[in-house]
């Protein structure tokens, strides 16, 4: 009988702890998007400080593309779409994790992730769609993420069907509809801009179909 209750008990705290464990380890930015706070002390570290040009360091880092909501869309219309990372380095990496940015002085170690789906077009290149960023502040503890080797996070993520370059817009409305393979892209910068890395992309893609807007 006393084994049956630290068994209850026992298995209470994993339904308990379980949700959390999964909120901490998950980052909406479809939902509401509270701004971090800044704080007395607080350092970014793990290899993506900021104050460096360098773009060919790699950063270890898997990305998995989820899922993505709809396997159609007509150009224009909105998305949502969850990726995984996953720190496949020995050693803890601090990355930013921040949905809405911080009011604060710009500091050398503050740095933003920016999230995009991405196109191949065989003429222009890669093509970013539905830029999404995510803030790291040196002083603000909550806007940053530890992960540890081998730890993976969920981010969900919006968008919205639409080529920035209007040489691509062009050229694409001509075309449709047409299916695409559509990859994830991450990009981080430091406070004044520069790329940290190399974009890294997702090991997988998703097949979607993208069509005119009916008038």
């Amino acid at each position: 009988m006393r084994f049956t209750y630290v068994f209850l008990f026992s298995f209470f705290l994993v339904i308990q702890v379980s949700p959390q464990r999964r909120s901490e380890d998950t980052l909406d930015l479809t939902k509401n998007r509270p701004a971090a706070k800044s704080e007395s002390s607080g350092k970014i570290g793990g290899g993506l400080s900021g104050g460096s040009n360098e773009t060919n360091t790699p950063i270890p880092f898997k990305i998995t593309m989820l899922d993505i909501d709809k396997d159609s869309y007509n150009i224009g219309d909105k998305l949502v779409y969850s990726i995984l990372l996953e720190n496949t380095s020995k050693t803890v990496i601090t990355i930013p994790w921040s949905p809405a940015p911080l009011s604060t002085q710009p500091h050398k170690n503050d740095v933003t992730a920016i999230i995009s789906l991405v196109i191949r077009d065989d003429q222009f290149g890669n093509q970013f769609i539905g830029a999404e960023k995510i803030y790291g502040y040196h002083n603000a503890s909550t806007s940053l993420k530890r992960l540890r080797p081998g730890q993976q996070v969920r981010i969900r993520l919006p968008g919205n069907w639409w080529f920035t370059d209007s040489r691509v817009y062009q050229k694409v409305i001509k075309a449709l509809p047409q299916r695409y393979a559509v990859r994830v892209a991450i990009n981080i910068f430091d406070n004044n801009g520069n790329a940290l890395t190399s974009p890294i992309f997702s090991n997988n893609s998703e097949t979607i179909e993208l069509k005119k807007r009916q008038p």
